[in-house]
């Protein structure tokens, strides 16, 4: 060679094995590694510059998951970059990065959907599928921000508390019972009804107890007396619950006198009678007495006011029966 040649012509001749070059590198390494000096540091730092860039574009258009959720076919793609250069903008591929990784994370189980909403990322570099995940992790914190409001708008202090009244609305039976305490001569008896029961089925057991007759015994609510409990009444038609205290004491049995009358007999026989008592007791009185007895069939037969058939389910008071009213039996 000789002073004559162009500059930058090889005048050293280098031979170049293929085994020199990497199977990974294009055509373009191959002119790189056959520089020398300056030009091929240059040369190196544009080739890397088109790897990183190349990288870039693989990542985000790699394959995504499958919909069942499984990892398959995924894979991570790590480049090595050089720091970044004072006053150079930073590229997003690192924000895309992010995205995937918390993506894959996900995928795998190990990640929360928290991730996503933590990645900060370059809309503009991302495909339609990872432009939904993150307006997706924007909606879901904006109403997670609407809820904190609306839970510290709601959410009452200690001071707060204290000014809440509470009322309550009138008590309510909390059992099928009523426990019912009577009185009478300074003796008492209880006895337990159901609330839906007439007062009636514990009279005979209370009158027991107390040594009264249970047709002579009345209930009143009130120790001198008072009106008189409807014992025809339930616990529940009485408004009652819980515990109940009555008092109870014996009246005289008032009576009328009816007059009864056999024709077929010819006789006729006057007895006292409970005007609250049924009549067929009545009839059974007289078809026992003496001349009647073992010749009238109480079972059979009937008694009659002013032609009127009477039932003898009813009592005197019912038929509007007065004392010293006649009635006839037939039968």
């Amino acid at each position: 060679m000789t002073d004559d040649d162009p500059p930058g012509m090889i005048k050293t001749r280098k031979i170049v094995e293929l085994s020199d070059v990497s199977d990974d590198d294009d055509d373009d390494a191959n002119f790189v590694y056959l520089k020398t000096g300056a030009a091929k540091k240059t040369a190196l730092r544009e080739l890397q510059q088109k790897r990183n860039l190349l990288s870039q574009c693989e990542g985000q258009k790699r394959e995504r998951p499958n919909d069942d959720g499984g990892s398959e076919g995924v894979e991570e793609v790590q480049v090595a970059t050089s720091p970044a250069k004072q006053g150079e903008s930073s590229s997003p591929k690192g924000s895309a990065r992010a995205l995937r990784s918390a993506r894959k994370q996900r995928v795998a189980g190990r990640a929360s959907p928290s991730a996503y909403k933590n990645a900060v990322v370059d809309e503009g570099e991302l495909d339609e599928e990872d432009a939904a995940l993150v307006a997706k992790a924007r909606r879901q914190r904006e109403e997670e921000a609407k809820l904190k409001q609306l839970g510290a708008t709601l959410d009452l202090g200690d001071d707060d508390d204290d000014d809440v009244v509470v009322q309550s609305g009138p008590s309510k039976p909390t059992t099928s019972w009523l426990w019912v305490t009577v009185h009478c001569n300074g003796m008492e008896k209880s006895a337990k009804c159901e609330l839906g029961s007439p007062i009636r089925s514990i009279v005979a057991r209370v009158a027991e107890g107390l040594g009264l007759y249970a047709d002579r015994m009345r209930l009143s609510f009130d120790a001198d007396g008072g009106s008189p409990i409807n014992l025809d009444q339930s616990p529940r038609q009485l408004h009652l619950s819980g515990k109940a205290v009555f008092h109870a004491e014996e009246v005289e049995e008032q009576t009328i006198s009816l007059k009864l009358y056999s024709q077929k007999l010819d006789k006729e026989l006057t007895l006292s009678h409970a005007p609250d008592g049924a009549l067929r007791l009545l009839l059974e009185a007289f078809c026992r007495s003496g001349a009647a007895a073992g010749r009238l069939d109480a079972g059979r037969a009937r008694l009659v006011f002013d032609g009127d058939v009477l039932d003898l389910r009813k009592t005197p008071n019912e038929h509007e029966l007065e004392e010293g009213d006649m009635l006839e039996v037939q039968g």
